[in-house]
């Protein structure tokens, strides 16, 4: 018998969880899963199996007790504890990322508009006074 037709192979299991895991390094997938394939926006997290929309960075926020816009996970066991602080610690390493690049970029921003300042006063032409003619 042929195992092509239906998905009752050996690895049918392990191919319809590998669709929920995503390709990434990203902590929070050690502690959720994609509920559906086609909708990389809503995860569950494996501790308490609270569904939720917004993607990896709701599920961090609701590992570990941060944000506004999530409820905290009810989970309170040591694997939970472990993943409240690798959570909290992303969290910030992410917003400090974010901040260090705005401010590089602010800094460029600011390099540019002299240079551009600085291109424009040697492109003007220099206005010469001539004194009467006696």
């Amino acid at each position: 018998m042929s195992t092509e037709q239906g998905d009752s192979g050996p690895d049918a299991g392990t191919e319809a969880t590998n669709l929920l895991k995503r390709n990434s390094d990203d902590v929070g997938w050690e502690y959720g899963v994609l509920v559906d394939a086609s909708n990389k926006d809503k995860v569950k997290c494996k501790l308490c199996d609270k569904e939720m929309r917004g993607g990896i960075h709701r599920l961090k926020e609701h590992l570990a007790h941060e944000g506004k816009n999530v409820k905290k996970c009810i989970a309170r066991t040591p694997l939970a504890m472990e993943a409240k602080e690798k959570c909290k610690k992303a969290l910030a390493d992410a917003k400090r990322k974010r901040e260090e690049k705005t401010v590089r970029e602010l800094e460029i921003r600011e390099k540019l508009m002299y240079l551009g300042l600085e291109q424009i006063q040697m492109k003007s032409p220099v206005l010469e006074v001539h004194s009467p003619i006696n």
